[in-house]
């Protein structure tokens, strides 16, 4: 993690532009807010601090899901999206697409697991919903070197503490 932390501390917004650009498409839409919170800190906005842990992922990785569960463990988590840590269900499967994570059953669900309103996480990038938790889980869908995807400049958009893999 160390490398990457360093390699985006020491990128030129040309060249988060160009990755941006690489990661979205060329039809990417630039939310320059967020571009500006990045690189002046005067505009990054103040992490609250005030939720423990945010994970938000659909795919289904089992060590994602091992993961939240033992984060969740120590204390409550929040998640969006369909997983959950529930590694008692097995994922869903649907030709030609990415398992799925199965979330768990509203009676089934442990109390140390939390699931963020459905309007809230409609109306909110990912770095504006993360400004309330201390840390966030994100692990991408591939370790290969040099992949990197959105999620840990998300994480540090909003001043949380990115539990990272990748």
């Amino acid at each position: 993690m160390s490398n990457y932390y360093l390699w985006l501390f020491c990128i030129s917004s040309d060249a988060v532009m160009r990755w941006w650009i690489m990661v979205k498409g060329n039809q990417a839409e630039i939310n320059q807010e967020a571009v500006d919170c990045f690189f002046d800190h005067s505009k990054k906005p103040k992490n609250t601090g005030a939720n423990f842990l945010l994970y938000t992922n659909s795919h289904y990785i089992d060590y994602r899901e091992e993961a939240a569960l033992a984060l969740s463990k120590i204390k409550p988590i929040h998640v969006m999206g369909k997983c959950q840590g529930n590694t008692s269900a097995p994922p869903i499967v649907h030709r030609l697409q990415s398992p799925q994570c199965q979330p768990y059953e509203e009676k089934k669900r442990p109390p140390s697991v939390i699931v963020v309103s459905k309007e809230r996480e409609e109306r909110s990038n990912n770095y504006i919903a993360e400004r309330e938790f201390r840390f966030v889980l994100m692990m991408e869908n591939a370790n290969s070197p040099g992949y990197i995807s959105e999620k840990i400049l998300d994480a540090f958009m909003a001043g949380s503490i990115p539990i990272y893999y990748g």
